[in-house]
């Protein structure tokens, strides 16, 4: 898998440097690989936006930021897991990912995401699987809680 991350995250970073990749206000699913399942997609993330601390279970993903920027929150958790409702987190790194630069999310990679900026981000994001077809977790950091869900947005 890391050849495999290292070739799509190479991939993200040349796509970011075209200056018309993300023509308008482009948001949701742009490409679906019906053979190899993975996705495509265009976002746009207002100031403000705050995704909590989450993961998307057994995929990976590839963030690029466009234009604007995001601050990426990487988490590890501290407790073992048994305790189905518990989750304490603990911030291990927290990027500030400007116009052209990318991050990589490995599967079950706890992140959270951020526009603290005062202009709207414009993010594309290469998913190994719609999101709709895993389960995942959300995390409470300071309430020290996860909850399993599944999105039942196509988009996500």
């Amino acid at each position: 898998m890391d050849e495999l991350l290292r070739r799509v995250n190479a991939a993200m970073y040349a796509a970011l440097r075209d200056p018309n990749l993300l023509a308008g206000e482009s948001d949701g699913v742009l490409y679906r690989d019906p053979t190899y399942l993975f996705q495509i997609n265009a976002g746009v993330q207002p100031p403000g936006t705050h995704n909590v601390p989450h993961d998307h279970g057994e995929c990976w993903a590839v963030y690029g930021v466009h234009t604007g920027a995001m601050e990426m929150t990487r988490y590890e958790r501290v407790d073992d897991g048994s305790d189905g409702d518990f989750a304490e987190l603990r911030p291990i790194e927290t990027l500030d990912c400007k116009g052209g630069q990318a991050d990589v999310i490995r599967p079950w990679g706890i992140h959270e995401l951020r526009n603290t900026s005062e202009t709207p981000a414009h993010t594309f994001v290469i998913r190994s699987r719609n999101l709709a077809e895993v389960w995942r977790n959300r995390f409470d950091v300071d309430g020290k809680s996860v909850r399993r869900i599944r999105s039942t947005r196509l988009n996500d």
